[in-house]
């Protein structure tokens, strides 16, 4: 009984999923489904038709579990290969979808914890991206790239201009 999906699809289908590459991991079960069931020198088994299923569905479920989205419940096995591939389809663009508001909601109370941190902390000669990131324990770069889109402008030219701006405001009001 043997049947189309490379062990590395459900790594691949789930990567492009936390990407937000949807389009990619439907391309991909739409590649199965086209293998499998539109091929006609094939006509897969009861056994093999339930085994793909188990795994496409293993995939997109234990994805859907590691960042809380319900999927309901796995299509009834009475469904047809089609309709179980739709679903399969409709399940991958729910999961993308929540998995990306909730990176945005990830993204953006890391850059508000930046700001506020940078704001606090700016008069000090030692704040740069390298201290912010061992403070924070998280990579330079990614802490780069939320904060350049957060804010509109790399985090140095941010933090000289906080700098700029303190400086103009003692001269102004002090000795």
């Amino acid at each position: 009984d043997a049947y189309f999906y490379p062990r590395e699809y459900s790594e691949k289908i789930s990567n492009y999923i936390i990407a937000g590459k949807d389009t990619d991991a439907k391309q991909l079960i739409r590649q199965v489904y086209e293998e499998n069931y539109e091929n006609p020198e094939k006509l897969l088994s009861a056994a093999a038709t339930e085994k793909l299923r188990q795994q496409l569905w293993d995939c997109v479920s234990t994805l859907a579990e590691k960042y809380s989205v319900a999927l309901g419940e796995q299509p009834s096995p009475q469904v047809g290969s089609k309709s179980f591939f739709e679903a399969m389809i409709r399940c991958v663009d729910l999961l993308s979808e929540e998995i990306q508001n909730k990176q945005k909601q990830v993204r953006h109370k890391t850059a508000s914890r930046l700001l506020s941190y940078i704001e606090d902390n700016f008069c000090d000669n030692r704040l740069s991206l390298k201290q912010i990131s061992e403070t924070f324990g998280m990579h330079e770069s990614y802490i780069s790239n939320v904060f350049k889109n957060a804010v509109g402008e790399n985090l140095s030219v941010y933090i000289e201009r906080l700098r700029i701006e303190k400086a103009r405001e003692m001269v102004k009001n002090t000795d």
